[in-house]
């Protein structure tokens, strides 16, 4: 999926580069401190190339050749990151149900398109009961592997159903295996370290994650990350206490906001 860009927005001017990493990250670059746009408490929420051409957060885009609506801008300017300085464009941040519900249907990274056109996972509708249930959002693509990968999810024994999005978008309902519905709960209420022993295992293999690793020192409520936390927080935690906050709903649930509608569309959509 990845693609890569150069746009001249002005005829003397540098061109601007876009880099589609997946359907949840694109990068810009150079960084130049005149396209950065802020409001009013600091934060970046835009990129402003000329008087015409801005990108701005909650807002579709097209500058890359591919359509996508921002939700975070992060500017990176470190020299040792393995990415490089730019500005990072996230569609969609991985949430909690993407690092320890997902596992729960077995496979692994890869089997979802993790890397490629998974958006993020969700628990439910923003609005609606979320009964057991794990939705999976897709980036669609009409290439004959895609519809190959389709088909595979379809067989998957948990699979529901899918429903379109947007015409970007599909998303992809499945049943969470009732061995593990009372996890589900646990894992919502943020008691990581006392999900069953079978799905410590899966989330471990899904993700092939070292014993090092934050979502393992997680579930297995590691001393040392206890410890780091104490320190940088200046708090003693409890034993009892796990060490990640519990799921955050607004971020769980699937909402309207993610919804690319080009200007095409609304065209159309006028009566």
């Amino acid at each position: 999926m990845y693609q890569k860009k150069s746009v001249k927005f002005e005829e003397k001017s540098r061109p601007i580069n876009f880099e589609i990493f997946n359907s949840r990250l694109v990068k810009v670059t150079p960084i130049n401190k005149d396209f950065e746009v802020y409001n009013d408490n600091g934060d970046l929420i835009g990129l402003k190339f000329n008087k015409t051409n801005t990108i701005t957060i909650g807002e579709d885009t097209s500058y890359a050749g591919t359509p996508f609506k921002v939700q975070k801008i992060k500017k990176l300017t470190s020299k040792n990151l393995k990415e490089g300085p730019g500005y990072f464009l996230y569609s969609h941040e991985l949430n909690k149900s993407s690092q320890f519900t997902l596992p729960m249907l077995g496979q692994d990274r890869e089997y979802f398109k993790w890397g490629s056109n998974l958006c993020n996972v969700f628990l439910g509708m923003q609005g609606e009961d979320y009964p057991d249930r794990v939705l999976l959002l897709y980036r669609i693509q009409t290439d004959r592997e895609y519809l190959e990968f389709e088909a595979k999810l379809e067989n998957h024994p948990m699979y529901v159903g899918s429903t379109t999005y947007d015409i970007y978008h599909d998303l992809v309902e499945f049943k969470v295996p009732s061995r593990f519905k009372e996890d589900y709960q646990l894992l919502i209420n943020g008691k990581y370290s006392h999900i069953s022993e079978e799905l410590k295992k899966r989330i471990i293999r899904f993700h092939s994650l070292k014993p090092n690793n934050p979502i393992s020192q997680v579930i297995h409520k590691s001393e040392h990350r206890k410890n780091r936390l104490e320190k940088e927080l200046s708090v003693t935690i409890s034993d009892e206490l796990d060490l990640l906050d519990p799921y955050y709903m607004e971020n769980e649930l699937c909402s309207d906001k993610f919804k690319l509608i080009i200007s095409e569309e609304v065209e159309n959509s006028i009566v």
